[in-house]
């Protein structure tokens, strides 16, 4: 990323303090161009622009989004009413977005001057260097970068050093371990930790190699392998992918503070085993579980990715012990039926036997502990008996969270095709003191 797109944009919204003035701000609707000045600033998820014009007299925001004539502010906007705009931030820097939608149904006035609120999700930013495909048609060569807001790196495996020269000490060096690299077949990657972010580094290895690997798909799989691995969502603050034969993309969108979840399966005491063994399973447990979910019928990839969003919630957020149980004894059950390639049918004992039978696991092992263990703590809740319970004792919690929770992260590993460890034989790769930091309790 330069320089200048990290001063203009990044910071300031990291920062929370964005504010740019787009002169000729343009709005696409309906075969026509409007051209007013905007404000560009942020809330939440979403970037805001403030237009200003006379233009916008009672009505306007009806008029700009095709919503015809109504009578209540009730409203359900479809993809028919999404418009296009563009212009260059603080006249220098051109953007777009494709998917504005109002930020609310009305228009603000002040003396003189009428003005409307639009909102967007993402901001489109031309490809730095490149932006068409190659004039090398034999070339598949593909380089891409995402940076996450807030997470930190868990395993390292290697660093950066820094060289600086006085000129009477002449050359000093310090270095750092805030690396983890890892790589695949015709792919190689790096995940580097610098000023509360992580910046996400993939490229081709060799550009004569025609491999659906260097697709931008395959890097959304490497992308939610390592938000998997690192226990976070794969959200990124800003993106850039470039292939020889596609071109490139580039956008920022307002993803802040990114939680990070209890449920990491790259636990940094498992990893001080592997660390120096790059033939080892786990050491390779990224690669393998992007390469995976690639290989998954689409279908059964967004339902995984779906259940791995929520079971992130639940350490990040500030649930009761007892729905913190329910949502990750729920999610499992989800992980078994698509497991089992079973929708509705079968009973959940079947559902389990058929899963573990079909993901190699000896029923009578530590598989069919879990299971048995759900019932005690989602039962009463998922069926509407919530009086019949009190809250999960901390000793159970304690107990069973770290279980069903590296449970989770066995099965979907395996899922995705990964043969190896993860948490050890008493399923504790959660560290104790960030279970306890959920809990609210900071001893150290």
């Amino acid at each position: 990323m330069d320089d200048k797109i990290r001063e203009l944009i990044i910071k300031p919204l990291s920062q929370g303090r964005l504010k740019l003035i787009i002169p000729n701000f343009e709005i696409i609707a309906n075969g026509k161009t409007i051209k007013a000045p905007a404000e560009l600033t942020a809330k939440g998820s979403n970037f805001t622009f403030q237009v200003f014009d006379n233009y916008f007299s009672h009505g306007a925001v009806d008029k700009i989004f095709g919503l015809g004539e109504r009578t209540s502010g009730a409203l359900i906007l479809t993809k028919d009413n999404v418009v296009s705009v563009r212009g260059y931030l603080n006249g220098s820097t051109y953007f777009e977005c494709d998917d504005v939608t109002p930020a609310n149904f009305g228009q603000t006035t002040t003396p003189g001057i009428n003005s409307i609120k639009l909102s967007s999700r993402t901001l489109q930013l031309p490809a730095p260097n490149y932006i068409e495909p190659s004039e090398d048609k034999e070339s598949f060569e593909f380089h891409a970068h995402a940076i996450f807001h807030g997470p930190k790196l868990q395993v390292p495996n290697s660093g950066t050093k820094t060289t600086k020269r006085n000129d009477f000490l002449n050359e000093l060096y310090s270095s750092s371990m805030d690396t983890q690299t890892f790589e695949g077949d015709t792919w190689e990657a790096a995940i580097i930790e610098q000023k509360g972010e992580l910046h996400l580094h993939a490229r081709s290895k060799d550009k004569s190699i025609n491999s659906p690997e260097h697709s931008e798909a395959f890097f959304q799989n490497v992308m939610n392998a390592v938000g998997f691995t690192n226990g976070f969502k794969p959200w990124p603050l800003y993106y850039y992918f470039w292939n020889a034969q596609t071109g490139g993309t580039r956008w920022i969108r307002s993803h802040l503070k990114l939680k990070q979840s209890n449920f990491r399966p790259q636990n940094k005491r498992l990893w001080l085993n592997v660390i120096n063994e790059k033939d080892s399973p786990l050491y390779n447990l990224t690669p393998r579980v992007a390469e995976g979910l690639a290989l998954l019928p689409e279908k059964s990839r967004k339902r995984l990715m779906f259940l791995l969003w929520n079971v992130n919630e639940i350490s990040t957020g500030q649930l009761p012990d007892s729905t913190q149980m329910l949502m990750l004894c729920s999610a499992l059950d989800g992980l078994m039926r698509i497991a089992a390639e079973m929708e509705d049918d079968g009973g959940t004992d079947k559902v389990w036997k058929t899963a573990s039978k079909k993901l190699g696991f000896d029923w009578n092992g530590w598989i069919q502990e879990i299971y048995n263990l759900r019932p005690e703590h989602r039962n009463e809740l998922a069926h509407g008996r919530l009086w019949h319970m009190q809250e999960v004792e901390s000793t159970a919690y304690f107990n069973d969270y770290p279980k069903l929770g590296n449970a989770f992260s066995i099965i979907f590993a395996k899922l995705c095709g990964y043969e190896g460890p993860i948490s050890d034989e008493n399923y504790q790769a959660i560290e104790m003191k960030d279970l306890m930091k959920s809990r609210g309790i900071n001893k150290e």
